[in-house]
């Protein structure tokens, strides 16, 4: 883009005249009907000439007469300060027939496939990304052979991180089968549902001339118990036997109790692991189906 340069040029943009009588638009005349040719007038070059260069040095261009692209590059530039090349966005070409997301009719493109989307969609510069190959000479990115727009076809969300390109998780839905191992003073709870068994234990009862399991009494007395341990409970009945002073240790056992367990609120202490089996429970979150796509140029 050059100004004009030919033989009269002005050295400095004249003055606009007043608007003329008619304003309309060019005509070649008719000399049979007497209608003139329209004259182009220096008003109407200057601005045409103004209107391009201004738009060509505003993103950073100067008028060069060898080029006549500079127009083009300064849209694209226009473009690329709206929105980036590289851009990744959602998009969807038609509407719903209710507030449900009911009913979605396609209105742009001729089908609701990602051929008829990226007919739609490429001469406006954007690509449904899914992972096709791309060789664009007027992309920035995709100037060349080897290089793929990326795969977002496959249920695969973005997340935000500090580097890019970076891929994991799965579409694999798993369940959530898990134990707890909790231990505490020699006992120990295992599984969703398991046992309590204590460290060995005996229970010492008072041998009586009627009575093996408890102290009859008919009076105040002192009794002489052995090996009382500590944390169990021993109790005097009163009765009309006179007792013996001696305790017998009868059984040296472990009790074992059936133990299950809900989640609530209340935290946990101890060991807990997790399986890892696969389930075919539905576990996502509530979606909607669109198109990802990406500004290539």
């Amino acid at each position: 883009m050059h100004r004009i340069d030919s033989d009269g040029t002005a050295v400095a943009l004249p003055t606009p005249g007043a608007v003329g009588g008619v304003v309309g638009y060019f005509t070649k005349g008719n000399p049979g009907t007497g209608t003139p040719a329209t004259v182009v007038s220096d008003d109407w070059a200057n601005s045409v000439q103004e209107e391009i260069g201004t738009v060509i040095t505003h993103f950073g261009g100067s008028f060069d007469k060898t080029k006549q692209d500079q127009l083009k590059d300064a849209i694209l530039a226009a473009m690329e300060i709206s929105v980036p090349v590289g851009s990744i966005m959602a998009w969807i070409g038609g509407h719903f027939g209710d507030g449900s997301n009911g009913s979605y009719t396609r209105i742009l493109g001729t089908d609701n496939t990602i051929a008829a989307a990226n007919a739609y969609l490429n001469p406006k510069n954007w690509y449904v990304c899914d992972g096709a190959a791309l060789n664009d000479a007027y992309s920035p990115i995709f100037n060349g052979v080897g290089r793929y727009l990326p795969n977002l076809t496959d249920d695969r969300f973005l997340m935000g991180d500090t580097v890019v390109g970076g891929i994991g998780g799965s579409s694999t839905m798993l369940d959530h089968t898990h134990t707890h191992s909790l231990t505490a003073a020699g006992q120990t709870l295992s599984g969703n549902s398991g046992s309590v068994s204590s460290d060995g234990h005996a229970h010492y009862t008072v041998q009586t001339t009627t009575d093996t399991n408890n102290i009859e009494a008919s009076g105040a007395y002192s009794i002489y118990v052995e090996n009382l341990a500590v944390g169990y409970d021993y109790h005097l009945r009163g009765g009309v036997a006179t007792p013996t002073t001696g305790v017998t240790n009868t059984d040296t056992h472990d009790h074992t109790v059936s133990i299950s367990h809900t989640h609530s609120s209340s935290s946990v202490s101890g060991t807990i692991g997790t399986g890892s089996a696969a389930s075919s429970t539905e576990n996502r979150p509530k979606y909607l189906g669109c198109f990802y796509i990406m500004k290539v140029k």
